[in-house]
């Protein structure tokens, strides 16, 4: 016992603090979790940024849009002239929603909805004029077809698009890109992605790679068709649906067909169908579909591929462009035509002309 019986406090370390053993010691101070995870945080932006720039030097690119349905879409190279990527619908004409703004201060008598066919075809103006001879009224209208579109993009359209046009009467022409071979994925599932966060990376390089993974692990079928038949007749029906919750009147139109002439490049038929024989069978059965959504659902029908059948070869021929798809000026006027008797038929021509 020392200093007056009391017992020696033992070694004391530095700042005061005693070791666990009694020992002087350095204390250890803790480090702070937020400066950790800053740490974690910035090495794995240097990583991304050096994974993100060799992706680039290695000129990696992946685009869902025209990888998935290059097959059917614009041109790749003048795509950005004259579409832009549109996250519900994949893509639109520049002028889309300009259209649709006008179309709303003007309500459309009829709107016709379909893919290049529509798009590029001349019978909506033909069939207007063809209204107006006969009813003294030419019939407001508006062309809303989209260069390959399928039905699973109309259907969105016609659900989304039309209920505050109000128009009178929705014409609805799609068949040839829903059998198409799509190149990862189907139709709905490229929306699926393009509505995920995903759709917010599309331009660096690493969210084109982790794009590209989803679409492979999701991909049962590496060529499914765009719109297989069952999503065909399920996205008719959504459209004949849609249109009467509107107080509009849908005309399902079959698509006409001929046999392609010429020599058909490698390049499409790889990517639009596997064997060439296989496409007009294929195309039939999707136009058998469209007769039984309007015979099922009562809607009118106007089965523009039955009349165009019962042609002679040489006179049908006469009618469409080489690919056997897309129809001349001759052959516009002939769906004008039949549209304007289908019309009268079943009495839309009063409706138009009111």
């Amino acid at each position: 016992m020392t200093d007056g019986g009391r017992a020696p406090a033992g070694p004391v370390a530095r700042d005061g603090v005693k070791s666990p053993e009694g020992r002087a010691g350095p204390v250890r101070r803790k480090r702070r979790p937020g400066a950790a995870a800053a740490t974690v945080a910035a090495s794995l932006v240097l990583a991304l940024a050096v994974a993100e720039v060799a992706l680039r030097a290695a000129g990696f690119g992946y685009e869902l849009r025209a990888v998935v349905v290059d097959a059917t879409a614009p041109d790749p190279e003048t795509f950005y002239e004259f579409f832009a990527l549109d996250r519900r619908l994949a893509w639109v004409p520049k002028d889309y929603h300009g259209k649709l703004d006008e179309a709303r201060g003007d309500r459309p008598d009829v709107v016709f909805t379909g893919d290049s066919c529509t798009h590029f075809g001349t019978y909506p103006e033909m069939l207007a004029r063809g209204i107006a001879e006969r009813t003294g009224r030419e019939p407001r209208t508006l062309n809303l077809g989209v260069a390959g579109w399928s039905s699973h993009q109309g259907m969105r359209q016609v659900e989304k698009d039309l209920p505050p046009l109000r128009p009178k009467v929705i014409t609805v022409y799609f068949g040839w890109n829903d059998h198409w071979l799509s190149i990862g994925i189907e139709d709905d599932a490229v929306a699926r992605v393009n509505e995920s966060p995903l759709f917010h990376f599309r331009k660096l390089k690493l969210g084109q790679l982790l794009i590209r993974a989803v679409v492979s692990f999701r991909s049962e079928d590496p060529r499914p068709r765009r719109v297989p038949e069952e999503k065909f007749r399920e996205n008719l029906e959504r459209i004949v649906a849609a249109a009467r919750e509107m107080g509009a009147v849908p005309v399902l139109l079959t698509a006409p067909s001929c046999p392609p002439r010429g020599v058909i490049p490698p390049e499409v038929l790889g990517r639009w169908i596997e064997d060439e024989s296989q496409r007009e069978p294929l195309h039939r059965r999707y136009a058998d579909i469209v007769r039984e959504v309007a015979a099922e659902r009562d809607a009118l029908l106007c089965d523009l591929a039955a009349r165009f059948d019962r042609f002679p070869p040489g006179v049908r021929n006469a009618y469409f462009l080489n690919d056997g798809v897309h129809l001349n000026e001759t052959g516009n006027r002939e769906i004008a035509r039949l549209l304007f008797d289908c019309f009268r038929g079943a009495g839309l021509l009063r409706t138009l002309g009111e």
